[in-house]
């Protein structure tokens, strides 16, 4: 005997990491390339990250995981939290959340043809200023 245990039966996690071709060091990858340290910085991605990873894989698929993260990258709002980090972002409610766009930045059009940014989800923005009706200004 030469002292080596047998490599044990793969899980079934393992199985559907396999079956969804989940490249968890890629994600990482693409998560620190993206992000450029903003969020935090990924070393890895085990246990209860992957069960989350792989649940938002499973119900959006990796195209739309990719998606979200440069949704994050592209948010105003969530460059300001420093509540913001890779796991808020992978919880179910979370996740949802970005893909529906309520990090999104919002512009609308004011009457005088001036756009503001609006981005928080309470709808509590940048205040854009009236049309300058003929008061001349130095500032």
């Amino acid at each position: 005997m030469s002292g080596l245990k047998p490599d044990a039966p793969p899980s079934p996690e393992d199985e559907e990491d396999k079956i969804l071709q989940i490249d968890y060091g890629k994600l990482a990858e693409y998560w620190n390339e993206k992000t450029k340290g903003r969020f935090g910085k990924i070393l890895y991605i085990e246990n209860n990250r992957r069960k989350l990873v792989r649940a938002r894989i499973r119900m959006y698929g990796k195209r739309a995981f990719m998606e979200a993260i440069d949704k994050v990258c592209a948010s105003e709002y969530l460059d300001s939290q420093t509540w913001f980090n890779f796991d808020w972002l992978i919880r179910p409610n979370n996740f949802d959340k970005v893909m529906s766009g309520n990090f999104d930045n919002k512009e609308k059009q004011a009457q005088d043809g001036n756009t503001s940014t609006n981005n928080s989800r309470l709808g509590l923005g940048t205040v854009t200023k009236p049309a300058n009706k003929g008061m001349q200004t130095d500032i």
